[in-house]
Order: structure tokens, then C-alpha cells, then sequence
């Protein structure tokens, strides 16, 4: 059976910045279709991360806010919440057997490694991301030069429009503003909207 190539929004919560030491507490991630399109929130994934023992930066709970000390805690998704492996198997099954790109912020520099030091300890399968990745920072680089425009003013203008369509989307609205699944969709519609800009100047 043939394998498909997915553009995959990932995003992560995590303990800290630091891959080995600090590990993921929460994953969302959005897959999106042949058309590198998103159909509904149904292509979405969300689970929180158990885990026995922890390492923890101050700085990175206040940052995403989730009660540890009492799994799930509340929220919109509090009851997604696994033991540590069971959640990495709940994300593999629901990944399946396709290849994928992972697509973010900074996915290549911090999410992808981040998941990579508690994966590869406990699956017993292989990494399902390869080498690439899209880096959303980078297209709004591109996007500045080409626009003669500040990143910073690219940037806040994509951010501020994508989380209009996260907030306007399904049963989005509710997610607090540091929420893996949450920014997994507002990925995506920067991703969107970076495509449109492009076009335009294509054109």
C-alpha cells in the first residue's frame, strides 16, 4: 500500500525548552488534505501527557497552564488525558501508517525534538516525521522581503487573522491562547493565510 505525504500541524506543551530533561504534557495536531486544505475539526488531535515523575520550569506552567498536580485539570478537552505511553500510542494510532511533514512555528527547532527524546525510548515503531518541515517564522520572513515590511508587522497581522478563524471555527472558540490544540489550528490558518499572500504577489 502506498503512503501518502501529510502536511501535519503539530504543536506541544511542554515542561520546559529542554528535549531529554523537560518533556510534552499536551500534543494537538491538525492533518490537512491532499490539497494541503483543512476539511473539519474532525482532522484534529488532542491528548495530555501523564507523567510519574517530572522536571518542571516555572516559567513554561504559567506559559501554558495546566494543572499537572491534578490530571486532567479543566478545560474544553480535560478529558483527553492519558498515562504518558498510552497517549504517544493514542497519537500513533491516530496517525496511522502516512508520511508526514510536521508544520508550526518553530516544529522543526523545538516541537519535533521535543517529541522525538520521549518517543524513540518508548515506541516500538519508527519516528513518523522525517527531515523536513515547515516553518511558519520563515514564511514571514519570506513574506517581509518580499512585502518590504517589518517581520514583526507581518507576523502580528497573520497572528491577529488566524485567531479571528480559530475563534470564529467550530468548537474552537473556547481554547485558551497557549493550548496545543489551539495553536495546532491557528497553524494552520497562518499557513492559509500565508499561501494567499504569496498568491497575490504571485499574481
Amino acid at each position: 500500500m502506498e503512503t501518502k505525504t501529510i502536511i501535519l500541524s503539530l504543536d506541544l506543551e511542554t515542561t520546559g525548552l529542554i528535549p531529554g530533561k523537560h518533556v510534552p504534557i499536551s500534543i494537538g495536531a491538525v492533518k490537512l488534505d491532499e490539497h494541503n486544505e483543512y476539511r473539519s475539526s474532525e482532522n484534529s488531535f488532542y491528548v495530555q501527557l501523564e507523567w510519574d515523575s517530572l522536571i518542571v520550569d516555572p516559567k513554561a506552567m504559567k506559559i501554558n497552564g495546566l494543572d499537572i498536580a491534578n490530571p486532567p485539570g479543566c478545560g474544553p478537552f480535560d478529558c483527553n488525558s492519558l498515562p504518558a505511553d498510552e497517549a504517544l500510542y493514542k497519537f500513533k494510532e491516530w496517525l496511522g501508517t502516512d508520511s508526514f511533514v510536521a508544520m508550526g512555528k518553530n516544529v522543526g527547532s523545538f516541537d519535533l525534538p521535543m517529541l522525538r527524546a520521549v518517543w524513540e525510548p518508548r515506541m516500538k515503531c519508527s519516528w513518523p516525521f522525517g527531515y523536513r518541515s515547515i516553518e511558519l517564522n520563515t514564511l514571514f520572513f519570506t513574506l517581509s522581503e518580499l512585502l518590504n515590511r517589518q517581520f514583526d508587522d507581518v507576523k502580528n497581522e497573520i497572528t491577529r487573522r488566524a485567531w479571528c478563524k480559530v475563534g470564529c471555527f467550530e468548537n474552537l472558540g473556547n481554547l485558551i491562547t497557549h493550548h496545543a490544540l489551539g495553536d495546532a489550528w491557528w497553524n494552520v490558518f497562518a499557513w492559509q493565510n500565508c499561501l494567499e499572500w504569496l498568491r497575490e504577489l504571485e499574481a
